[in-house]
């Protein structure tokens, strides 16, 4: 809809969410120019490694929001969504429990 208006490069071309399948047509097509990450879905690792221009990623491939989780967790520190009072962890039930720290 948004190509027959002529929309495209115009709208939607930044994006800050996490990567899914369903955004790769939008990539593959050119209405995408750049997507931040604070995470990953499972199964996307290979098309972001493959995707540097759109995705910011290290050397190594891996999505560069990654790397104060590695520190922190390098170095024993907790880490997850919220304040210092509060954590999200994961939970096989649900996508996120929230937890007092």
């Amino acid at each position: 809809y948004g190509q027959s208006l002529g929309l495209k490069g115009k709208i939607c071309r930044n994006w800050a969410l996490n990567p899914h399948p369903t955004l790769i047509p939008a990539i593959e097509s050119g209405w995408v120019e750049s997507v931040h990450c604070f995470g990953s879905e499972v199964g996307m690792e290979r098309y972001i490694e493959a995707r540097p221009d759109i995705f910011f990623v290290g050397r190594d491939g891996s999505l560069r929001s990654f790397d104060a989780h590695k520190i922190a967790s390098a170095n024993g520190s907790r880490c997850g969504y919220g304040d210092r009072r509060t954590m999200f962890t994961a939970s096989p039930y649900t996508s996120r429990t929230r937890s007092s720290m």
